[in-house]
């Protein structure tokens, strides 16, 4: 399972208390920065998360979590499918990172976003984009938009803590 995030700009913003903390990473150095970023790695094997020419390659199961928490965030960034079509991109927020499915080695915790390509098995073309609680593994609304493998998109995901708003490719 390979999902890249090409050419990656991700920001994350806070706005907490009268302060505003923003994370940005081009990914254009030669390794992750752990000042910003955690890894992890699930123990089936053969995961890995590449830093490369702009693009972090996220491969079968391997995520990054920030460092620090952020309440309202806005989150965006670009991606594009390159693996195969069983594959997915969670965005996931108001969680502590921590938590973690023993079985899958994936995050329990939280909510969030998931993009799919249209070509999943799983959720075909009018699931693309998923917003789920991870805490209950309850898909709270979907939506059916184009997401070709091998193209890159643009997002962007808002969490006002009231309301979520997701926006795809402008």
């Amino acid at each position: 399972m390979i999902c890249r995030i090409a050419a990656a700009i991700i920001w994350v913003v806070l706005i907490c208390e009268g302060k505003s903390q923003t994370i940005v990473d081009d990914f254009s150095g030669p390794a992750l920065n752990t000042s910003k970023w955690n890894t992890f790695y699930p123990n089936f094997g053969n995961s890995d998360l590449v830093q490369s020419g702009g693009a972090m390659t996220f491969k079968n199961g391997a995520f990054l979590t920030t460092v620090d928490q952020f309440s309202n965030a806005t989150i965006t960034g670009k991606f594009s499918f390159t693996g195969w079509s069983y594959d997915r991109l969670k965005i996931i927020f108001r969680s502590n990172g921590s938590s973690i499915d023993s079985n899958w080695q994936t995050p329990i915790g939280g909510i969030g976003i998931q993009f799919t390509p249209s070509s999943n098995p799983d959720y075909g073309s009018s699931k693309t984009i998923q917003f789920w609680d991870f805490s209950t593994a309850t898909q709270l609304a979907y939506t059916g938009v184009t997401i070709n493998m091998n193209t890159q998109y643009d997002f962007k995901i808002v969490d006002s803590g009231n309301l979520v708003s997701v926006y795809f490719d402008n």
